[in-house]
C-alpha cells in the first residue's frame, strides 16, 4: 500500500481551454498528470519512436563522419563470408542448401579485424 500525505486532485486549469485532465498536487505544485491508459500507452509509444530515431540519427551521423574521413573500407559479400569461414554462396547453390564449411573457422582475432573494417570496433 502506497502512503502520499498532502496530495490533492482538482481539475487542471493551467491546461488549454477543453483539456479535462485531472492533476495531482503536492504542496501547491503540479506534480502529476491524470490520462487514460491508452493515451499514456501512446505517449509511451511515441517516446519509444523517438528513442530509436534518435539512435538511428546518431549512427549514421557516426557513419557519415567515418566515411568522411575514410575510415570506411568495403568487401564483397564473398570475401566477407570467407574471412568468417562461412560457405561460399557456389557451393550452397551446387547442393541447394546450406552447408556448414569444412574451412578452418575464422580465429577471434580475424572477426575483430572484419569489425573493424566495418566501422564496428
Amino acid at each position: 500500500m502506497v502512503s502520499v500525505r498532502f496530495v490533492t486532485m482538482a481539475l487542471m486549469s493551467e491546461l488549454p481551454a477543453g483539456d479535462t485532465h485531472d492533476v495531482i498536487r503536492h504542496s501547491g505544485q503540479v506534480v502529476a498528470v491524470v490520462v487514460p491508459i491508452e493515451e499514456y500507452q501512446q505517449l509511451r509509444q511515441a517516446m519509444h519512436e523517438q528513442q530509436v530515431n534518435e539512435e538511428f540519427d546518431a549512427a549514421r551521423a557516426g557513419y557519415l563522419a567515418r566515411r568522411e574521413a575514410g575510415a570506411v573500407r568495403y568487401v564483397s559479400h564473398e570475401e566477407a563470408g570467407r574471412r568468417l569461414g562461412m560457405p561460399s554462396r557456389l557451393a550452397i547453390r551446387s547442393t541447394g542448401r546450406f552447408k556448414l564449411s569444412t574451412r578452418r573457422r575464422a580465429s577471434s582475432a580475424t572477426i575483430h579485424r572484419c569489425r573493424c573494417a566495418l566501422g564496428r570496433c
